[in-house]
């Protein structure tokens, strides 16, 4: 039985790191996607496109002869880039090729700095705010990565350039809002009430929340699913929170009704609730209940690091630089605690 010939070359995962990485004749390339089945797939198929090409046997295509089009460098990076991504996601980074990109081009760094600039001049009148022009930039912006990586395009930072400056500002909810808000639910839907005070007392995200099962609850903990690696980490939890989470009495697997994509539907039912009770928006939704958690476990002297793990950041820079708002009471319990007499 004649053995089965294999390309030269592999494909690994770096120590410590989750994205797949393509070693060939020496060059060590790194492909952007997690391994995963579907992941591990496309990577092979670069591989086998590198052999191919290293042997003068890969088909000639359009790319080659004028460049790669823009409308085909999209649905590339949408393939392999997008390959591990969420549905929304890839939504996102649909809507902002489609708000910046204005022709089917050959790819060209004029072209690309003429359609950055000219949404730049323009997105206001379409009615984007700094926040969405930012946003679309960014997006659009790793995708010019992706055609950079892959030789279709120079390096650019056109679209990074071009950001908006926008101040943090760190928006929580007052306690007589949270009353008010919950009282409103109490009466109108009591499942949302919980949901609300349930992340005032764990600092869950609202995913955290609209995917939570039964099962991720034991004892006075939570395994909380970690968004990049997929992960269980398990959290102590309030009784208050358990007690919470026991007042629904659902018979099936998931704890709240809503499912992920229900998150636009919440949105719209808090700012109905907050119109109603005279409460300002202030441009506030169901995160900032964890942004009020966060700021809880500061007010009350919990120290930084504590705050991040419970938090679930990877950073203790990410739980200061959005989260911190130092007010003066808090300042003058640190004065008070430093006996400084």
């Amino acid at each position: 039985m004649s053995r089965k010939k294999t390309i030269p070359g592999s494909i690994y995962v770096q120590n410590g790191r989750t994205k797949l990485m393509i070693k060939f004749q020496g060059r060590r390339i790194a492909t952007g996607l997690e391994d995963t089945k579907e992941g591990r797939k496309i990577a092979m198929q670069l591989l086998e496109r590198l052999y191919l090409e290293s042997k003068g046997l890969a088909p000639v295509v359009e790319e080659e002869s004028e460049g790669m089009r823009l409308d085909d460098a999209f649905d590339k990076f949408l393939e392999v880039h997008g390959s591990n991504k969420s549905k929304a996601t890839k939504q996102n980074y649909t809507l902002a090729f489609k708000a910046i990109a204005r022709t089917n081009y050959v790819l060209s760094e004029a072209d690309v700095e003429a359609d950055v600039l000219h949404y730049v001049s323009t997105a206001h009148k379409r009615g984007h705010n700094d926040t969405t022009i930012n946003t679309y930039l960014k997006e659009f912006q790793t995708f010019l990565n992706f055609c950079s990586k892959r030789g279709w395009l120079p390096q650019t930072s056109f679209a990074a350039q071009h950001r908006k400056k926008t101040e943090v500002r760190v928006q929580v909810f007052e306690d007589w809002e949270i009353e008010k808000i919950t009282a409103y639910f109490d009466k109108h839907d009591v499942e949302l009430s919980i949901l609300i005070q349930f992340q005032l007392q764990t600092g869950a995200r609202v995913v955290d929340c609209l995917t939570l099962t039964w099962q991720q609850i034991v004892g006075d903990s939570i395994l909380w699913v970690n968004k990049v690696t997929k992960k269980p980490e398990p959290r102590p939890v309030t009784p208050q929170a358990i007690e919470l989470l026991h007042r629904l009495e659902r018979k099936d697997d998931k704890v709240f009704r809503w499912q992920h994509i229900s998150r636009g539907f919440l949105a719209k039912q808090l700012n109905r609730a907050m119109e109603v009770c005279g409460i300002e928006k202030k441009g506030r939704g169901l995160q900032e209940m964890r942004v009020s958690f966060r700021n809880k476990l500061l007010d009350s002297g919990i120290p930084p690091k504590v705050a991040m793990k419970l938090m679930r950041h990877a950073s203790l820079s990410t739980t200061l630089r959005h989260y911190t708002r130092i007010t003066d009471e808090a300042l003058k319990n640190a004065l008070q605690k430093a006996n400084l007499s």
